[in-house]
């Protein structure tokens, strides 16, 4: 299953753009990247908004891998720019986001073995 860091890293690569050039387009430092990219550090939500212009997709993209997303409704904007600054909601909002994905594949799993 790919994750948030790998899509960033694919993405990262896809774009022809190395760790430092990545951070520099962020304002962060390579170190940084390095940190999202093992997954030892999850982006903030300005990030993942930076990264979704620069690679061209979308954000629910970025975190969720959803390549036909609609963007996020005004509510779920708020909802992310209230929690944005702190980390602790912030990694569990990622982490739900990540766990109902992983319901939905399973589901379509089981679908597929029904049918």
């Amino acid at each position: 299953m790919i994750v948030m860091k790998d899509r960033i890293k694919e993405l990262r690569k896809k774009n022809k753009l190395n760790q430092n050039q990545l951070g520099n387009a962020l304002g962060i430092s390579q170190n940084a990247i390095s940190l999202i990219e093992k997954g030892e550090n999850n982006p903030t939500v300005a990030q993942i908004s930076k990264m979704a212009e620069i690679f061209n997709v979308t954000t629910d993209y970025i975190i969720n891998g959803n390549e036909s997303a609609k963007d996020i409704e005004p509510i779920e904007r708020e909802i992310l720019k209230t929690i944005r600054d702190d980390r602790t909601l912030y990694s569990k909002l990622i982490k739900m986001m990540e766990a109902k994905k992983n319901v939905f594949e399973n589901f379509e799993h089981l679908e597929g073995l029904a049918a």
